[in-house]
């Protein structure tokens, strides 16, 4: 019964319906508790499907809350160098890395590839898929040459051990060698990576996928960086009539993040008004998401741009968001 409890879970996550999933998933943990004794591999798989889905939810405290108590119970019931006690820690190490939390992170991660490398010690697409959250986490920090470093081991592995296989976890690598590119300022350099990872996501995803979206946009950012404007939009335009190819399944965050680069640019071409309705505009799909401090602060920074304007209304509407 718990079992199916927890499919049916499962399933209602998919479909993003997150509140039937939380309380399929909710009844599968009690019921293994009441069966099963009370440390068990099984209870600590369902207390990690609760914590997924609090994070899905944006409630990431209580996500955080139920990763924890699942790595403590695998900890307790499994060996030291366990895959699944590594699992655990780089879950942890996610919903930490959600709060802004990074230094703890990476504390997670390492603890994470440590076992890893010592079960694995010939590679394997989880060392790999570690190396990366160390780079993107790094990132996170501003500390771009240990981010590039970290990435870059990930993708040496990785075309290392599985050549021919694209999937998420590659298109992840590309786009955050793209991102750290743009920040030393080597824009073609990062404009490879980035339509590498286009390419990828145009093969396994359907239209109107996010991930699609998130591509189409980093292409956008290179080519106004590099003042290849009419590019820009085009790429900025092409993002937004994907995302919103299906809107009730729209990424707020992508759409704002669309809407805000896009007056950006505009404002670089010499388009003002536009541009500054742009940025407007991304900050009101912001304000329909559920906060969290880095969203704050790009809001606060859109903010200051109306303040230096002296458009004071625009201003204190960011400021009170």
């Amino acid at each position: 019964m718990a079992n199916i409890l927890g499919n049916i879970g499962n399933i209602y996550r998919i479909k993003g319906d997150y509140d039937s999933a939380l309380s399929y998933q909710i009844q599968c943990l009690h019921i293994r508790e009441h069966n099963l004794p009370s440390v068990h591999k099984e209870i600590a798989k369902a207390l990690t499907n609760i914590a997924v889905i609090y994070s899905d939810k944006d409630e990431l405290n209580k996500s955080l809350e139920y990763h924890q108590r699942s790595l403590k119970m695998n900890e307790q019931c499994l060996p030291a160098e366990h895959e699944n006690i590594a699992s655990s820690l780089n879950h942890v190490a996610n919903a930490l890395n959600n709060q802004g939390k990074f230094d703890d992170a990476l504390n997670y991660y390492m603890r994470a590839l440590n076992i890893r490398k010592k079960t694995f010690p010939n590679g394997h697409p989880n060392i790999a898929a570690n190396l990366s959250s160390i780079g993107q986490t790094y990132y996170f920090k501003k500390e771009y040459d240990c981010a590039f470093q970290y990435l870059k081991e990930s993708l040496d592995m990785r075309e290392a051990l599985l050549p021919n296989v694209n999937d998420t976890n590659l298109i992840d690598i590309f786009k955050y060698l793209g991102l750290i590119l743009i920040k030393l300022h080597r824009c073609c350099d990062a404009l490879i990576y980035y339509q590498r990872a286009l390419k990828i996501s145009e093969t396994i995803y359907p239209d109107g996928h996010s991930t699609i979206t998130d591509c189409l946009t980093n292409i956008g950012i290179a080519y106004c960086d590099m003042n290849d404007y009419s590019h820009a939009l085009k790429y900025f335009e092409n993002a937004l009539e994907n995302e919103t190819r299906d809107t009730t399944k729209s990424n707020l965050i992508q759409l704002a993040r669309i809407y805000d680069n896009m007056g950006i640019c505009q404002c670089r071409q010499g388009d003002e008004t536009t541009g500054l309705k742009h940025r407007m505009k991304a900050v009101r799909i912001i304000d329909q998401v559920h906060p969290r401090m880095q969203y704050a602060d790009w809001i606060d920074t859109i903010g200051n741009i109306f303040f230096d304007k002296d458009l004071f209304d625009a201003a204190l509407e960011c400021y009170l968001i």
